[in-house]
């Protein structure tokens, strides 16, 4: 969901059109790049800011896997008040990207 909205609304074309000089890996725009892409649009640009929008992405996606193996694994191996647990920090984290990426 996160690469999804980064991807959306950062397109390799159009980062790479503002910023040239950025250094492909694997043939895509690193995510950091996106982010920047993204904040510079919306003149909310910042080295601190990139760095921290990364790694609350970085720690949500962290956190997809044991939803999804809480949720959907053969028993569930996490309790009901655990799984609440994880879903608004999960929540908020989509939110706050969206919120980055929506250009004012």
């Amino acid at each position: 969901i996160l690469i999804g909205i980064l991807n959306a609304r950062a397109p390799k074309d159009e980062v790479l059109a503002h910023d040239p000089s950025i250094k492909l890996i694997n043939g895509e725009v690193p995510r950091r790049e996106q982010i920047n892409y993204c904040l510079a649009r919306n003149s909310q640009q910042s080295a601190e800011l990139v760095d921290f929008v990364d790694e609350d992405i970085n720690n949500v996606m962290d956190l997809f896997k044991p939803l999804s193996t809480g949720t959907h694994g053969e028993a569930g191996i996490y309790s009901f008040t655990e799984l609440q647990a994880i879903k608004p920090r999960v929540e908020g984290a989509i939110n706050f990207l969206y919120r980055i990426v929506s250009f004012q």
